[in-house]
């Protein structure tokens, strides 16, 4: 019967594209099945990193911090009398507020509190330099412990220190601060007494300087007959300097004036002569236009009844022509007379400029004599301008210097104590709520980091739609594991499911292992059950011919195959039809095991020739199942499944038989099954979940595709669901369905 008369339905054949694994989509919710499924390892690596950080807090000595708070300003109160300048002074920050917090954390600092604290005595010692090495070593240790933190956006900054006891913590940072302080004055202090001391030398010798300057001057002023205030900042000057330089104005000026004359002649000369007539109209030239008008329109009067060629047209046409020659000999001269008056004008600012540059050629000569006199004075006295200058400056210097030294004797200093420390309560560290944080925190990390880092490099198909993506095939079925069902312990290799243990009022039947192949027709209510009869009624559907001959394989042994083979023919046979099971391993038979019948003939007797094809079928205790056991296990099996024999044979069976299963060997161990495959009308590849290797995988599908053998599909076989899952939702109904057995029909199988 096939699947066509069935379910009057044809679904087209899968095409045969080569697999390639290709990278799904990322799936937040299979990897929270994944973590969910895993969790105990999740669970014992936190509990473990949980017990490492309690062990941690318990073992750890405990340890004290104390912390104080200073203000740094950074214009010291030392420096009131200068002149404040923002700009200088924001440019200076960016080196002030690191400098303070690197002397905090200097060597220097903290020998001087070693020596405050009373950690070195130099009493202690035999020799100076053990002496400065035990302090350099203490104010190291003190310093390397000591923790500076800025405050941000204040001038304030943190002191902590942390020590086994909570009055040295607290001794400590305060010592700290009361000796930064001290520095702090007692470094100003001294460079304010150095300051003082070089700027009154320095005014004492510029005072001598100036007066000497002075008289100098005097001196020199006298020589050049001269009368200006010593404090005046006009330059020196005489009679024949005060005469240059009024003729040297007049001499620019008659160059600007002669040049300006020189550019309006120039500019009159280019001017053609009517529009120079223009700027100068006369009563002459205003009449001569007139009457060449007053002609010009006659003649366009007369030009309406006479011709040109007319003798009168002809004379009015030439006392037109000779009025006209009269104007332009009228207004030529009047442009003429123009030219003339820019030129004498030009000509005289000429005589002018060169009569000015005599004058100054003449005084010249006298101011030389006066230019060497006259330099040596001017530069007395700009240098003596210069040392008033300086010498301000330095008395204004000196006054600063004398009020910051005042301030320096009272030990007032620009570095403040807002908060000293106090003697901590309690323990800085350890911290058992830290460490227990950071355990459990760490635990979870780890723990989940472990789950993917063995998921990523477990190399075994886990799910049908990687299965899929592997193939390129659909996935037809997919069979649980029993050991989601609770009355089940486990089963491995598809073999045998033990109960865990006997129920009350139950026989001691009940109790035996049952057999997995044969668990559709003991328990056709389990999920496994249902899952056999998806995958027979998707083969049924698969191909648009009718199913006559179906080889199912595997890539490597141990994947179910022959699992499958007995349920599926289990399945076949309880819709009606006539099933032929072929026990096509003739290398590792196990079909007459799990029937049990017996193997004395079987299929390599009727390969050889010793027995018929009717002989080798045997009835089973499933209605409409029959098996073909392998038989005696032959040398050459390959040779057997390549014979003719073998295509009579399933030639025979298709004839007799509704349909026939061949259990054929694994695909890569033998050419076995792309043989048989060869033979019928498609394969069946069987994997198991988390132990078909991705690469196997690939391989299988490949050399089947190679060898021209049609693939209906795969199922993946002991698959355990997780909870959530679209698997574990079909399993939890089947599981409800197991309650309510029902013997098994055509509608079943349909839905």
């Amino acid at each position: 019967m096939s699947a066509q008369d069935f379910f009057g339905y044809q679904e087209p054949a899968p095409e045969r594209a080569e697999p390639t694994e290709t990278v799904g989509s990322f799936d937040v919710s299979e990897y929270l099945r994944l973590l969910r499924k895993r969790w105990p390892i999740i669970a014992a690596v936190t509990l473990v990193t949980t017990l490492l950080g309690a062990t941690h807090y318990y073992i750890t000595p405990k340890q004290y911090r104390a912390s104080s708070i200073l203000r740094l300003e950074q214009r010291s109160i030392l420096a009131t009398g200068s002149q404040p300048n923002p700009w200088l002074d924001a440019w200076a920050s960016r080196f002030y507020y690191p400098t303070q917090y690197r002397l905090l954390r200097s060597r220097g600092l903290g020998e001087r509190v070693a020596v405050e604290l009373g950690l070195v005595r130099r009493d202690d010692y035999e020799t100076e330099a053990e002496y400065e090495a035990a302090l350099a070593g203490a104010g190291a240790s003190l310093s390397g412990r000591l923790k500076v933190e800025p405050i941000a956006g204040t001038e304030l900054v943190t002191l902590s220190y942390v020590a086994s006891a909570p009055e040295e913590a607290a001794r400590v940072v305060n010592t700290y601060a009361d000796v930064f302080i001290g520095w702090a004055v007692e470094t100003r202090t001294e460079r304010v007494t150095e300051a003082t001391q070089l700027l009154s030398r320095q005014v004492a010798a510029l005072t001598a300087e100036i007066a000497e300057r002075e008289t100098q001057l005097q001196t020199r002023g006298q020589d050049l007959g001269v009368v200006v205030g010593l404090d005046s900042d006009e330059p020196p000057s005489t009679l024949t300097q005060s005469q240059l330089a009024t003729l040297n104005e007049a001499y620019s000026g008659a160059i600007a004036d002669r040049l300006e004359r020189a550019a309006r002649y120039q500019e009159l000369r280019r001017t053609p002569d009517t529009q120079l007539a223009e700027l100068r109209s006369t009563t002459l030239v205003d009449e001569l236009r007139g009457e060449v008008r007053e002609l010009e329109t006659r003649y366009q009067q007369q030009l309406e009844v006479y011709k040109p060629e007319w003798p009168a047209m002809v004379e009015l046409a030439e006392e037109i022509e000779a009025a006209r020659a009269a104007l332009d000999r009228v207004i030529g001269d009047e442009a003429q007379k123009i030219r003339q008056v820019a030129s004498n004008e030009l000509q005289a600012a000429t005589r002018r400029e060169e009569g000015l540059l005599r004058q100054i050629q003449d005084l010249k000569s006298e101011a030389i004599s006066q230019t060497s006199a006259a330099s040596e004075y001017q530069g007395v006295r700009t240098e003596l301008s210069i040392r008033r200058d300086l010498l301000n400056r330095l008395m204004r210097e000196l006054s600063d210097a004398g009020f910051s030294a005042g301030l320096s004797s009272s030990g007032r200093s620009n570095i403040q104590i807002v908060d000293r420390a106090l003697v901590p309560g309690s323990a800085f560290r350890p911290s058992l709520r830290q460490d227990l944080t950071a355990g459990l925190s760490a635990g979870i990390v780890l723990g989940v980091g472990l789950v993917l880092l063995v998921h990523f490099l477990d190399r075994t198909v886990k799910s049908a739609e990687q299965l899929e993506r592997l193939l390129r095939l659909p996935v037809l079925a997919v069979i649980p594991s029993l050991r989601g069902d609770r009355s089940y312990e486990r089963y491995g290799g598809y073999g045998y499911a033990y109960r865990k243990k006997p129920s009350k009022g139950r026989s001691k039947k009940s109790d035996e292992p049952l057999q997995i192949e044969l668990l559709p027709a003991v328990k056709p209510t389990l999920a496994i059950s249902e899952a056999y009869r998806s995958l027979r009624t998707a083969l049924l559907l698969s191909s648009a011919e009718e199913l006559k001959v179906l080889t199912v394989t595997s890539a490597t042994a141990g994947e179910g195959k022959t699992a499958t083979s007995a349920n599926l023919g289990v399945v076949m046979a309880q819709l009606g039809m006539r099933v032929l099971l072929v026990d096509a391993d003739l290398r590792r038979s196990r079909q007459h095991k799990v029937f049990e019948i017996s193997n004395r003939l079987g299929l390599v007797n009727l390969l050889t020739g010793t027995a018929q094809p009717e002989e080798v079928g045997q009835a089973t205790s499933i209605p409409n199942l029959f098996v073909a056991t392998a038989g005696p296990t032959p040398p050459n099996p390959s040779e057997l499944l390549t014979s003719d024999r073998m295509a009579e044979f399933l030639d025979w069976a298709r004839s007799h038989y509704d349909i026939v299963i061949l259990d054929t060997p694994p695909v890569l161990a033998v050419t076995d099954a792309i043989l048989a495959g060869s033979l019928s009308d498609g394969v069946l590849l069987c994997f198991r979940a988390a132990k078909a290797i991705r690469q196997d995988v690939r391989t299988c599908g490949n050399r089947l595709r190679r060898a021209d053998v049609h693939i209906f599909g795969a199922i993946l076989n002991h698959f355990e669901p997780v909870r959530g899952s679209s698997y574990g939702r079909q399993y939890e109904y089947y599981r409800s369905y197991e309650q309510t057995p029902a013997p098994d029909s055509a509608a079943d199988s349909a839905a």
